[in-house]
């Protein structure tokens, strides 16, 4: 019960401290988004660990990038619901909260003693690390920082984009691209029936 307890109390400070960000949480479950206008979202998930401290709970908490279009077709490919929301199995781009101070230590142990000072630790980090994941919802800064961002991935996020927008010669020769350095069809073919069920630009 006092883990339990523990537990809501570390997903409330941060529900309250991901507020100040613009995150909403979905529901009951420690997940939380920031949608842009566009469809994509920045996503943190509270992802309950087992940690050996006596009276202590422990998570890692990942971070990363939605891209709506891709998620949208997800869920039309798997039939979940049209509500459904996106946790991190679904990430384009997947990171963890890293504690400050402590090289790449990212596993978050709270007591009920200790939540004070992890809490100052907690805002330090999302206002330090949260910045860069939120700068990602801006999709032409993006697109145009792919290759640098997302490294081997970077033409996907910006096909999906183009895919958005409906068919184009533009996205015709990138997903032909693709097709040539050796990608699959079960990667490019989403992205085209995609295209296909948009409305072409005017």
């Amino acid at each position: 019960m006092a883990g339990k307890l523990m537990a809501s109390r570390f997903t409330r400070t941060l529900g309250g401290l991901l507020a100040e960000f613009g995150f909403v949480r979905a529901g009951r479950k420690p997940l939380f988004h920031c949608w842009s206008p566009a469809g994509d979202a920045v996503l943190v998930e509270a992802q309950p660990t087992f940690t050996p401290r006596r009276g202590a709970v422990g998570y890692f908490l990942n971070v990363g990038l939605v891209v709506g279009p891709m998620w949208e077709s997800t869920k039309r490919r798997l039939g979940l619901p049209a509500d459904e929301l996106p946790d991190s199995s679904v990430l384009f781009r997947f990171r963890r909260v890293d504690i400050p101070g402590r090289g790449d230590a990212d596993l978050w142990e709270v007591t009920e003693k200790s939540l004070p000072s992890v809490t100052s630790l907690l805002r330090q980090a999302l206002e330090e690390q949260l910045p860069g994941h939120l700068r990602m919802l801006d999709r032409e800064a993006t697109a145009a920082q792919a290759d640098e961002i997302f490294k081997a991935t970077g033409w996907q996020y910006r096909a999906w984009i183009l895919a958005d927008q409906g068919p184009s010669e533009e996205l015709n020769e990138l997903l032909d691209q693709a097709k040539a350095d050796g990608w699959r069809a079960s990667q490019l073919d989403p992205i085209r029936e995609w295209a296909q069920n948009r409305e072409s630009p005017s």
